[in-house]
């Protein structure tokens, strides 16, 4: 997000393609920033749709909706012209459908447990996967991940003759930071940046910034002009809905679509640091593939009590395990399930003055539906 949100704010017609959405699926597909309209987004859907027959009569399969989808990103961001689109990865790398494209720079944020059913329960195999994503000859620029996860990556850049890039050399100083966001120094070869605001919070916002700084810093180098102004000017603006945002203040509610072992490690960190005193009380859900106890027992941290939740779609048939694992880990701990998301979050916040702070947490399938009824 905040590559494209540079490079938008430096003035070109950026496109971006993410996942999952919180409220509606044109937030997939945006152009400088905005949501592509609703009337473009259901022709570019009607196009795709109209050669599924005839990939089916020559033996292919029926695509799947994320491949759908992407097929659908490519055709908007041509049709809008789109000078430059920034895409990320649905699920792993290799066989992700979005690895058809030889892009100017691969990123790796980081390599943690997740979709372990589909990209191997070691995160040696994680990473191979993610690693797909590396081009001949391509520049791929990582971030802070384990040693041998990198060690696999290194090694498959290594085989491709791609240019291993990391943040050294960036430095992003926090000076001060609250719930309202951080304010940081950047300093990067000739780039010295003091006193900026940046509305995002935690110490991975930080990280992932070092990234966007780099990956700006190589466009540089093939083009692309993002001058400091612009630099500045994105992370004042920067937002990010379902990422330690802020929902209410009276009483403190705070959302994060959290839903892997990394992000919650991510959220729970971001609040200790922040609420150093505070107990909150967990709403969360998580769908069936998620890692139970990595995701979990960092939220415990920071949370006395929880209400278990089932997020949307039918992913998340085995939700009530949440509970089952809290109560047998903290059988001290309050421990509510309620199936239907609009009935736990009014039990939650029922519960809430008890608290200092509701964590809204597990899923993008949660947090969207939530998000929706306190707005």
């Amino acid at each position: 997000m905040m590559i494209a949100h540079m490079l938008h704010r430096a003035g070109y017609r950026c496109a971006r393609f993410s996942s999952p959405h919180l409220h509606s699926y044109r937030e997939r597909f945006t152009i400088g920033g905005r949501p592509v309209a609703a009337d473009r987004v259901y022709a570019a859907l009607q196009q795709v749709k109209a050669v599924v027959p005839d990939i089916i009569a020559r033996g292919g399969e029926h695509p799947t909706e994320f491949e759908v989808l992407t097929a659908m990103a490519f055709l908007l961001f041509r049709q809008e012209r789109a000078e430059i689109a920034v895409l990320e990865v649905g699920m792993g790398g290799s066989f992700d459908s979005t690895n058809v494209i030889v892009p100017l720079l691969a990123v790796i944020t980081g390599i943690d447990y997740d979709h372990t059913a589909f990209l191997g329960g070691r995160l040696e195999e994680i990473a191979a996967n993610k690693a797909g994503i590396i081009k001949p000859g391509v520049p791929v620029l990582i971030g802070t991940m384990p040693h041998d996860a990198r060690a696999v990556v290194a090694a498959r850049a290594r085989q491709l003759q791609a240019p291993l890039l990391d943040t050294a050399g960036v430095s992003v100083t926090l000076r001060r930071q609250s719930l309202e966001g951080q304010v940081l120094d950047i300093a990067a070869g000739k780039l010295r940046l003091t006193d900026l605001k940046f509305n995002l919070v935690g110490e991975y916002q930080r990280l992932n910034l070092a990234l966007a700084v780099k990956a700006v810093q190589y466009l540089r180098t093939q083009g692309y002009s993002v001058d400091d102004a612009a630099l500045t000017d994105a992370l004042a603006t920067a937002v990010m809905p379902g990422r330690m945002e802020i929902m209410s203040r009276e009483p403190l509610i705070i959302l994060d679509a959290a839903h892997n072992p990394q992000g919650a490690r991510a959220v729970s960190a971001a609040l200790r640091s922040l609420l150093p005193d505070g107990r909150g009380l967990l709403l969360c859900g998580l769908l069936d593939d998620k890692e139970l106890k990595d995701v979990i027992d960092p939220l415990a941290q920071c949370c006395g009590g929880a209400v278990i939740t089932r997020p949307q779609g039918d992913r998340a048939a085995a939700w009530q395990r949440v509970a089952g694992y809290w109560q047998w880990q903290w059988p001290e701990r309050e421990a509510i399930a309620e199936e239907s998301i609009s009935r736990a979050l009014q039990i939650a916040l029922e519960r809430l003055p008890d608290y200092d702070y509701l964590l809204v947490c597990g899923s993008f399938y949660l947090v969207g539906p939530v998000r929706a009824l306190l707005r």
